[in-house]
């Protein structure tokens, strides 16, 4: 990756000076520079960043969270409004700073925010782009859902409060989306104990990356901490929360500490990377306004519409059979139907059938390739036969069901077939 050195612009250079004059710490990370082939601003290691070396350390003053907000004029004015709380509460501390202006101690952090551009932000003509009618209906739900989150939350707090930066002009809905969309695309917090932006950590741009961080940790443990684990895992994410909450206010290093973990390290001149999770592109789309062509993380969504499909084929087949009556086809293919839904596995909340770690059963997909491509005679006798070559149907052939099948049932199973499990089965069908 080539990574072109830069002047840092008049705002950028009043931001780290305001960084380092108030105690952050970065001493092998030089931002901003840019990326020779996007153009996009990122941070390059001026030496050697080893696994488990803290790269950069931003001392809790500097975060926009509950505890400064508590500290700010907002402390007797947003325990009135229990409503705002979590990313609401920091995104309205981001426009209370906002409307200050110059002087705000955060105004140097604000003037380098960049736009946020996730996809609520699109317009109608770029997302028809997408030909995606689920992910542009994910969209248009998140703009309503902030507007909702604005009127049901902030536009009271607007009404009952008298201050004289706590207006409509300041706290206007294009403001607070805004605001949202910077602490839904930049805020940290599972390790965290409440969503917090956090300065200059927040400039390091994505990569499916082994990274960890910390906060607020005492400092005879801070060996303790880089041997226990602290590694991101979406696994521990609720152990990790406990953990961060677990009476350390007070007591600890006061700071936000960021490392490379795993097989993760830095040579001098390579960019220097924080992952946001184990994302599809998708959601890098929906929530970052990005997707990455090499994505080891990627899935996708293959929609069936085949059972209603079966079912009428094998009536007919069941029409023309002496042997077997349409009620009998019929309570085949619901058994088939629900044996294959019976290995969805739970994912995401959604349910999702990972090839992976669940194979359907044989006989299904013996019966739906029979109905497919043998005809109805062959249909109506795999009930009572199953053809031994069929019976030995691979999951390679499946997908060319799945590619040819009638789009005539309203009633399809949602599939998101992994690609890397995709690609694998093909080079090892």
């Amino acid at each position: 990756m080539s990574l072109a050195p830069c002047e840092a612009t008049p705002d950028e250079a009043v931001f780290l000076d305001w960084l380092l004059q108030n105690g952050a710490l970065f001493p092998k990370i030089k931002w901003p520079v840019l990326n020779a082939k996007s153009g996009l601003r990122g941070a390059v290691a001026i030496a050697d960043i080893s696994r488990d070396e803290v790269m950069l350390s931003i001392p809790k003053k500097l975060l926009l969270c509950p505890e400064t907000a508590q500290q700010s004029e907002l402390g007797a004015i947003l325990p009135r409004h229990p409503g705002v709380t979590g990313d609401t509460a920091v995104a309205f501390q981001l426009l209370f700073e906002r409307a200050k202006g110059k002087r705000s101690f955060y105004g140097p952090y604000i003037d380098v925010l960049p736009q946020p551009s996730p996809l609520s932000s699109w317009d109608a003509s770029d997302m028809r782009e997408l030909q995606d009618y689920r992910l542009v209906r994910r969209a248009r739900g998140r703009r309503n859902a902030i507007q909702y989150r604005y009127e049901r939350f902030v536009v009271p707090l607007l009404e009952q409060e008298d201050h004289e930066l706590l207006t409509t002009q300041h706290f206007s809905l294009d403001k607070f989306v805004w605001a949202w969309n910077v602490v839904a695309s930049r805020a940290f917090g599972r390790r965290l104990p409440w969503v917090a932006l956090v300065p200059f950590a927040d400039c390091l741009n994505h990569a499916n990356v082994q990274t960890k961080y910390d906060y607020d940790v005492t400092e005879d443990a801070d060996d303790a901490e880089l041997s226990n684990s602290l590694e991101f895992s979406l696994l521990d994410a609720e152990a990790t929360q406990r953990e961060a909450q677990q009476g350390r206010s007070g007591r600890g290093n006061g700071l936000f500490r960021m490392f490379p973990t795993g097989t993760t390290q830095y040579a001098k001149g390579s960019e220097v990377f924080n992952s946001y999770g184990r994302r599809p592109n998708d959601n890098l789309l929906m929530e970052y306004g990005f997707a990455m062509l090499f994505n080891e993380w990627d899935e996708v969504q293959v929609h069936i519409s085949l059972f209603d499909e079966l079912r009428r084929q094998a009536q007919l087949a069941a029409s023309e059979a002496s042997d077997a009556s349409p009620s009998d086809i019929g309570d085949a293919v619901d058994s088939f139907r629900e044996a294959f839904r019976r290995r969805l596995v739970k994912q995401n909340g959604r349910e999702t059938f990972d090839l992976r770690l669940a194979v359907p059963d044989v006989g299904f997909l013996a019966f739906a390739r029979s109905c497919q491509f043998a005809g109805k005679e062959a249909a109506a006798a795999s009930l009572a036969t199953p053809d031994p070559a069929l019976a030995e149907t691979k999951l390679v052939d499946s997908e060319v069901l799945l590619r040819d099948a009638s789009g005539a049932s309203s009633h399809g199973v949602a599939v998101q077939i992994p690609r890397e499990s995709m690609m694998e089965r093909r080079e090892n069908p």
